[in-house]
């Protein structure tokens, strides 16, 4: 075995992966199945526009399944987490995740493509799973200081510029709507974002070697 491949190995038994304890994805907990099934197949009779009429052994893949599974990948199931404190009860959880449904069923239709008001939907619904990871950054701000939110910061180095950006947006959006509060707590987080990303790169990018300490 080659000496580099040897030390890699060596060096990962030293840092064990430990379990990232995030909020569950809608894939992992249902799906609208049925309606995924009956738009797959609908697309296999379709002979105007789509991929499958380019080539004759072009590759049978529904799109259908694909948008849905990678939209249940991005959102957040609603229902209440025990370990991490996060989601609603029950009955509002059902509610909630009817209307995730809802999306998915209107996006894997064909005629859905570019139907922006469907895209649109589904865009609000994944902006809402990433406020929730932007908020969780605020909350330690504000109740731990700029070092406890690099740490966070830390364990998700992929997530950093996806959060600044987006609390730039919230906040432009709040001071559009003259929401004071709201528009104040991403003020702050932006404005303490250089000393977050300083403080993220004095802790080191743990995220494959401790443990996500969310609480939503």
């Amino acid at each position: 075995m080659p000496a580099r491949r040897r030390r890699s190995q060596e060096h990962a038994q030293d840092y064990p992966m430990a379990q990232i304890k995030t909020p569950k994805k809608l894939i992992e907990v249902a799906l609208p199945l049925d309606d995924i099934n009956a738009a797959a197949a609908r697309e296999k009779s379709i002979r105007h526009g789509h991929p499958s009429t380019l080539h004759l052994w072009w590759a049978r893949r529904p799109l259908a399944a694909a948008r849905a599974v990678l939209f249940a990948q991005l959102v957040n199931d609603p229902g209440y987490q025990r370990d991490l404190g996060f989601g609603v009860n029950k009955k509002e959880a059902e509610i909630k995740r009817e209307k995730l449904f809802q999306i998915i069923r209107d996006l894997v239709k064909w005629e859905n493509t570019n139907n922006e008001e469907v895209l649109n939907r589904a865009r609000e619904a994944i902006r809402e799973s990433w406020r929730e990871t932007c908020h969780q950054m605020i909350r330690r701000l504000n109740n731990q200081g700029e070092s406890a939110a690099g740490e966070l910061l830390a364990k998700m180095p992929e997530k950093g510029e996806p959060i600044r950006q987006l609390a730039y947006h919230l906040y432009t959006l709040c001071e559009r709507k003259k929401w004071a509060e709201e528009a104040r707590a991403y003020n702050e987080l932006i404005g303490s974002w250089h000393a977050i990303v300083t403080a993220s790169h004095e802790v080191g990018h743990s995220g494959s070697q401790t443990e996500l300490g969310l609480d939503f």
